[in-house]
């Protein structure tokens, strides 16, 4: 089961309705409920037919692990409402726009953020609501927009990515369009994009980040929960910045301002090591407001660490372990690792295995250790000079994630032999009590 809804979808929602639009959500909770989403293509009975009903044009968010399902719904769609426009978004249309048109029904992907490209879209198409034009000159004017014309695919210039100030300008997300038994996680965001360009990241807002000022987020936090907080009976707020403490004294002053607020929900909220090590962030932390603090290492060794860019040393780790433990903060710590990056062989990830376990024996951490899945990112760009020949229809397949052909085509250096030899160690460290948990 998901653990949130995707906000994506709320959040377009809202934008939706703003601009004078009807919208309605399928959340993928709904299409679960009737068989795996995975067998779209042959029908999803009635609940994807009662959201297609009388609809004008179909929006699928889609990231990475998800295309391939989102590619079998697009051909349903394609199929049950002949002739709506098909719109794709999200990280993965971001990233590979040209192959999404030229090989879905689709006949639209927006790259990067959605809220204003979607409405200035669907006002540019025949009927599809108020405002709608007539024009492909229309849609040839709208920056971050791919779309087809005859037999073309013609991608408009990047949209610029929206200021601080656009942001907090929008509406509360449309949660109360989310499923009611869906047993949910609240997402709520307080900031976008990264500082950092990680080597495996697919963040499309690498390098650019916008945090909103902490006054207008606890308000905004507060709002969501006082309006939609009974939709999530977890009591649980993910704030899914892809770095909410990129900014410390900006997190710590947020943190403060939701503890006074008395919120009643517990967060779970990602951050750096290196932030955390800022002065009075950790000590803002407060232990009954937090349910996990998930902290990106990725790798258990310098070299690798530099390689990836991560910006992180073991002994600056090594550090904030010890101001967590410190700060009594170590039981909500969560930490993750990546092994078999292209340039690892059997020795580089086990120095990894064995960095992470140290972590669990010595601080009481809880440690998640997984094999790398290539994704949209330098990496993945950078692919060949690994030897790595995938193309980007490998990504078309819905067996990606757990098919070997493709793993031993990410990792050129892993042999089924070494991959058993590295598995066996994790084992052992979990038979012996040590648990490395994987996603």
């Amino acid at each position: 089961m998901r653990i949130m809804p995707p906000p994506a979808l709320y959040v377009l929602a809202a934008a939706l309705r703003q601009a004078g639009f009807g919208a309605r959500v399928l959340d993928p909770a709904e299409l679960r409920k009737v068989q795996p989403v995975e067998d779209v293509s042959r029908g999803s009975g009635d609940v994807l037919a009662a959201a297609l009903d009388g609809v004008d044009a179909v929006g699928i968010s889609s990231n990475t692990t998800n295309w391939g399902v989102a590619r079998f719904v697009a051909a349903e769609v394609a199929r049950r409402r002949p002739g709506a426009p098909i719109i794709f978004g999200g990280v993965h249309p971001t990233y590979f726009a040209r192959h999404v048109v030229a090989t879905t029904p689709a006949g639209f992907a927006v790259r990067g953020e959605g809220e204003r490209a979607l409405i200035e879209l669907l006002r540019a198409i025949p009927g599809a609501g108020p405002g709608a034009r007539a024009s492909a000159g229309d849609v040839a004017a709208i920056p971050g927009v791919t779309w087809r014309r005859g037999d073309e695919v013609v991608e408009n210039p990047d949209r610029p990515w929206q200021t601080r100030e656009e942001i907090a300008a929008a509406p509360l997300p449309a949660y109360d369009l989310v499923p009611q038994d869906a047993d949910y996680i609240l997402p709520i965001e307080t900031s976008r994009g990264c500082r950092f360009s990680c080597a495996f990241c697919s963040v499309p807002r690498r390098g650019h980040w916008e945090g909103l000022e902490p006054g207008w987020v606890a308000d905004r936090v507060l709002a969501i929960v006082d309006k939609h907080g009974a939709r999530f009976p977890r009591r649980l707020i993910y704030l899914v910045d892809d770095c909410f403490t990129a900014d410390p004294p900006r997190a710590a002053d947020i943190l403060r301002r939701l503890e006074a607020g008395r919120l009643g929900f517990r967060l779970i909220v990602e951050a750096r090591a290196t932030d955390l090590l800022k002065p009075g962030l950790i000590d803002a932390v407060p232990p009954a407001l937090v349910a996990r603090l998930a902290i990106g290492v990725e790798s258990g060794y310098d070299e690798g660490l530099s390689r990836i860019g991560k910006g992180l040393t073991t002994g600056e780790l090594e550090r904030c372990c010890d101001a967590l433990s410190r700060a009594g903060l170590m039981p909500f710590a969560y930490f993750t690792f990546i092994i078999g990056f292209p340039w690892e062989g059997e020795r580089e990830c086990l120095k990894t295995v064995h960095y992470a376990a140290h972590l669990v024996t010595d601080y009481g951490a809880q440690v998640n250790l997984n094999w790398l899945i290539l994704y949209p990112s330098r990496l993945w760009f950078d692919r060949r000079r690994y030897g790595i020949e995938l193309g980007e229809d490998a990504f078309d397949d819905p067996t990606y994630l757990w098919n070997d052909k493709y793993f031993y085509a990410a990792h050129p250096s892993i042999t089924p032999e070494v991959r058993a030899r590295v598995q066996q160690t994790i084992d052992s460290y979990n038979a012996g009590g040590c648990l490395l948990q994987s996603a």
